[in-house]
This record gives structure tokens, C-alpha cells and sequence, in this order.
């Protein structure tokens, strides 16, 4: 029980640094003499997201235990996310 909270602990706490470090890094990116292109750097880190996870969840369905109620509803999930995008 100690080691499986432990895990999840350290998991986030990964997640949290990783997810800082890149939005540190886009920080500093986004400079006009480095790379003014927001847009560019936007569209490639959500097309990257979207084909690793894609891909975690083709080796390891059971890592996205909601997935399979998100199916269900996949016509008002989509319909949300292109709102949103929007």
C-alpha cells in the first residue's frame, strides 16, 4: 500500500517537472530572436502528444482506465475538443 502511493507520489511529481521544464523551455523560446512562431511550436507539441499517447495506449490500454467511457461518448467528446480548438 506504502509502495503504490509511493509510486503514484513519484509519478506525479515526474509529471509536474517535466510539464514545468517544458513550459520553462517554451519560455524561453518564445523570444523574437530565438523562435517567434507560437503557432508552429503549438501545433507541433499537441500533434506530439497526440501520437505518443496514441501510441502508449497501443502498447498499454490498461494505463487509460477512463478511456473506455470516453468511447462511449466519443461523438460529445469530439464535438467539445473542436469547440475548444476553435
Amino acid at each position: 500500500r506504502l509502495q503504490t502511493w509511493a509510486m503514484r507520489m513519484s509519478l506525479c511529481a515526474i509529471t509536474m517537472v517535466l510539464s514545468i521544464g517544458m513550459i520553462r523551455f517554451n519560455k524561453y523560446l518564445m523570444h523574437e530572436d530565438r523562435f517567434p512562431h507560437a503557432f508552429t511550436l503549438a501545433a507541433v507539441h499537441l500533434g506530439l502528444a497526440t501520437v505518443l499517447s496514441s501510441s502508449l495506449y497501443a502498447v498499454c490500454p490498461g494505463l487509460f482506465p477512463a478511456l473506455p467511457a470516453a468511447k462511449t461518448q466519443a461523438p460529445h467528446v469530439a464535438s467539445a475538443m473542436l469547440t475548444i480548438s476553435a
